[in-house]
């Protein structure tokens, strides 16, 4: 079986200019889109904020505006791993043990019938 290499996505989240802090519900909606997909298996992630300095009565502020999250993933597309027409229960199965790094061993799809011929 090929090893999967892992790949990364970025999603920007704006912050609102609010005191209260609200998220961008297009980004949400867009990352729980990615995780959904059946071929994306989830491995890790990382966050970070991203922040301007805004000079406010003389002293400076840092302003921030934007949270970048980093989704570390496995794409089993175009493999024989492909889950797309897969039970639940399959894609548990692959997911947690590529997740985990385990080596899933080829289906035996040969029949009986089909050895004795």
């Amino acid at each position: 079986m090929p090893m999967h290499n892992p790949k990364h996505k970025l999603f920007s989240i704006r912050i609102s200019e609010k005191k209260k802090i609200e998220f961008d519900q297009v980004a949400f909606d867009m990352i729980n889109d990615f995780l959904s997909e059946s071929n994306n298996v989830y491995i890790n992630h990382s966050i970070t904020v991203l922040s301007s300095p805004i000079i406010d009565y003389q002293r400076i502020v840092s302003y921030n505006h934007h949270i970048i999250v980093s989704l570390i993933y496995k794409d089993l597309n175009e493999t024989e791993l492909d889950l797309s027409k897969t039970s639940k229960k399959t894609k548990e199965i692959v997911k947690k043990s590529i997740a985990l790094g385990e080596k899933i061993p080829m289906p035996n799809i040969e029949t009986d019938f089909e050895k004795k011929c």
